[in-house]
C-alpha cells in the first residue's frame, strides 16, 4: 500500500464527530486505508480507546485496512498514573474480537523491533523481551514488567478471522 497524500485533520478522539470530521476533509471510507495511532490510545479513556478501534475495525468491512498502534501493559500505566489510562496486555487478542485479522505484536527489544538502540543485553526492554508476557513483577528486581506492544493489524471485507 502506497500513500498517495497525508491530510491532517483537527479533530477530539474523544467526540463523536471524529470520523464525520475526516468524512467532511475528503476522506473516503471505501478506499484503503492506513490508521497510524502512535503514542494515543493509552491517553484516552477505555470507553473512549475502545470506540476509536472498534470504529477502525468496522472499515474493515468496507475496504482494506491497515492498523499501526502501540500499546502499554497495565503495569506501563503506573509510570503515570494521572496521564496514561487505556491499556491492554493482550491486545493481539483484543483486536481480532473487534474485527481485525493478521495481527502481529512485537515488543521494543524483539528483533524486528530493536531500532539498533537495544545491545545492551542489561536494557531493560531486553530483559523483559525474555519473560513471559504473563509475568508482572521482574523476579530478579521485583519492579514491575512494563510493556509497549507494537501491533500490526489488518482487515478487509474478504476477511476470515480464526
Amino acid at each position: 500500500m502506497t500513500a498517495k497524500s497525508v491530510r491532517r485533520v483537527a479533530a477530539d478522539l474523544t467526540e463523536d464527530d471524529w470520523l464525520e470530521k475526516l468524512e467532511m476533509s475528503e476522506f473516503d471510507s471505501k478506499k484503503n486505508t492506513v490508521w497510524v495511532l502512535e503514542g494515543i490510545l493509552y491517553y484516552l479513556s477505555h470507553s473512549d480507546a475502545m470506540k476509536v478501534l472498534k470504529s477502525i475495525a468496522d472499515k474493515c468491512n468496507l475496504t482494506h485496512t491497515v492498523l499501526l498502534a502501540d500499546f502499554m501493559n497495565k503495569q506501563a500505566t503506573t509510570l503515570s498514573n494521572s496521564t496514561f489510562h487505556f491499556y491492554s496486555d493482550w491486545p493481539d487478542q483484543l483486536l481480532p474480537s473487534l474485527g481485525f485479522s493478521d495481527v502481529k505484536l512485537s515488543q521494543i527489544g524483539d528483533p524486528d523491533a530493536h531500532f539498533g538502540l537495544l545491545q545492551d543485553p542489561l536494557n531493560l526492554f531486553n530483559k523483559l523481551r525474555n519473560l513471559p508476557r504473563s509475568i508482572q513483577t521482574h523476579p530478579d528486581d521485583g519492579t514491575p514488567c512494563c510493556r509497549l506492544y507494537l501491533l500490526q493489524a489488518s482487515g478487509s471485507p474478504n476477511q476470515t478471522i480464526s
